[in-house]
């Protein structure tokens, strides 16, 4: 994060990233900020930030990949 490569969006809970070697074309990783036992059981933590990356992504092709 500090070189801030790579980085989709970021806010204070958590970070979207496309990592180095993507196993599938657009792959994003939503990491969060301060470590957690279970990330999912935090609520609608980083769903802004999901929203955020799709919404860049659909602009930046045109539409959602299928």
């Amino acid at each position: 994060m500090r070189l801030r490569e790579r980085i989709v969006a970021i806010d204070s809970e958590a970070v979207v990233i496309c990592p180095f070697a993507s196993r599938m074309p657009y792959e994003m990783m939503l990491i969060p900020r301060t470590p957690r036992a279970h990330f999912e059981d935090d609520g609608p933590l980083g769903a802004a930030l999901l929203h955020e990356a799709l919404s860049r992504l659909e602009a930046a092709l045109g539409g959602l990949p299928r």
